[in-house]
This record gives C-alpha cells, sequence and structure tokens, in this order.
C-alpha cells in the first residue's frame, strides 16, 4: 500500500522540499494551501492540492479544515511546516495523532524553540554564549530594564507569530532600537501582542540552518 502524508503551507519552499523528498521516496503527497496553485503543488511529486482557511486569516478555521481532512481522508503522516501551522495545531495535537503520525519534536521541545526566550534560558543552561537579554511581560518590566539596556538594542518578540481573540495572525520581525525613545515604541508596540525580548546588539554573520531529519 503507498504511503500517503499532507504537508501544510504549500506556498512555502520548505514545503516545496518537503513534497520532493517524500515523493522520491515513493510516498504520494498532498498539500495544503489557502488557493489551488502553491508553490509546492507545481512539483511532480505533488498528488493534489486541498484548499483551506488561511491560517493567518482564520485559525479556528484552519485547525478544523484539518482535523476534518484527517478524518475523512487515510494519511501516514502529517507534515506541518511553518509557525503559521505549527503553533495552531501543537495545541490540538493529541486529537492530530489520533488520526495519523505528525512530523514534530516533542511539544515541550517545540515549544522552547517557538519562545526567544526560552530558548536563551536553555542556552544560557547548557553553557552557550549569548548576548545580553531582558525578557519584557510589562510595561514596568520595560521601566526597570531600559536603565540598563545598551543601544543599539535588538527588539523581538518572543514568539516570531502570534494571533489576537480573533484569530487574525501577526508576524513580528526583528527590529532595532538605535536610541531609547525608538526602543521604547518598539517594545511598547510589541507588548501589545505578548512578552518581548531586548537584547544587546553584537556584530558578527549570521547563520541559519533548516533540515528534514528522519
Amino acid at each position: 500500500m503507498t504511503r500517503r502524508a499532507l504537508c501544510t503551507d504549500g506556498d512555502s519552499l520548505p514545503a516545496l522540499g518537503v513534497v520532493r523528498s517524500l515523493g522520491r521516496a515513493g510516498w504520494e503527497v498532498d498539500v495544503v494551501a489557502r488557493h489551488r496553485a502553491p508553490l509546492a503543488g507545481t512539483s511532480k511529486y505533488c498528488n493534489q492540492v486541498v484548499p483551506c482557511h488561511d491560517p493567518v486569516c482564520d485559525r479556528d478555521g484552519y485547525v478544523q479544515n484539518i482535523l476534518e481532512l484527517l478524518t475523512e481522508t487515510r494519511y501516514d503522516l502529517l507534515v506541518p511546516i511553518t509557525d503559521w501551522s505549527i503553533v495552531p495545531l501543537l495545541d490540538v495535537r493529541e486529537e492530530l495523532e489520533k488520526r495519523t503520525r505528525v512530523a514534530l519534536a516533542s511539544s515541550e521541545a517545540v515549544r522552547i524553540t517557538l519562545s526567544k526566550s526560552a530558548t536563551m534560558d536553555l542556552a544560557t543552561r547548557e553553557g552557550v554564549p549569548t548576548p545580553r537579554t531582558w525578557s519584557i511581560r510589562t510595561e514596568e518590566d520595560w521601566a526597570r530594564a531600559s536603565a540598563k539596556v545598551s543601544l543599539p538594542a535588538v527588539i523581538k518578540a518572543d514568539t516570531s507569530k502570534s494571533w489576537d481573540a480573533e484569530g487574525v495572525g501577526w508576524h513580528h520581525p526583528t527590529v532595532y532600537g538605535l536610541n531609547l525613545k525608538e526602543a521604547s515604541q518598539h517594545v511598547l508596540r510589541l507588548l501589545w501582542h505578548g512578552p518581548v525580548v531586548v537584547q544587546e546588539h553584537l556584530r558578527g554573520d549570521g547563520v541559519g540552518v533548516a533540515a528534514l531529519a528522519r
């Protein structure tokens, strides 16, 4: 029997890579996307594109789409690709795993990876050098930390993706505070969405690693 996989985030380059990899290994791969012509759908290894709600605009609708799809169709593997899918699906992981295998690390490991402050805490415990970091959860936290923060400061939402009460998603790129006024504006704006991480600025080369592991 041919093994079947469901891959999310069809418009992303990583999804295209996953579809090609699984397809070459003999899997039949369906792609979930918010429209019928996503990037990953162009691969010859894509069996079909399944339109669904956009998790950026309708988190709950997206989760319901995935659960219904896994209930109605047999899949041997679900591969969530980006944070836009991983974050909402993590909340229903138990329900997903009643229907299929999910290609994710443990929930605890994923939550640490998604949280910059948790990642920094883990790095510190393991002796990995990190820049000076301040975790800001309230305006009072920032009032205390602002007297110690070196400028320019690197300012990040604790999680790069968040959703508001209406289920609408927000992406939070890294920003820089060149002076205290600018840093304060960024911090106070991001606090509206959740905790903020402020770090000292270090010059150097930035290196990112992405991998599909067995």
